[in-house]
């Protein structure tokens, strides 16, 4: 594999203007300069009602304790992609 930095520093060498993220008032995240708001937590996690998604089998058990409820244990590996079922 080669090494990107040499042909980006030749780029950004024959520019007349600096590369975009470096111009002020402008910004690589936001480039239409629109405010953005913190999304509500309801935007963020779009679980299906009724379905707890947890990722640590400490927090599971610890859930189920509470709730009295089973746990699925639901896991996948990259050599079972061919095979079908939950996937």
């Amino acid at each position: 594999m080669f090494n990107l930095l040499p042909l980006l520093l030749l780029v950004n060498t024959t520019l007349s203007v600096p590369p975009l993220g470096l111009l002020p008032g402008v910004s690589l995240d936001d480039p239409k300069g629109t405010p953005k708001k913190a999304p509500a937590v309801a935007e963020k996690f779009q679980h299906p009602k009724g379905i707890a998604w947890i990722g640590t089998w400490d927090a599971a058990t610890a859930e189920a304790k509470r709730t009295g409820k089973a746990i699925l244990l639901l896991s996948a590996a990259p050599q079972c992609r061919g095979i079908p079922g939950i996937w």
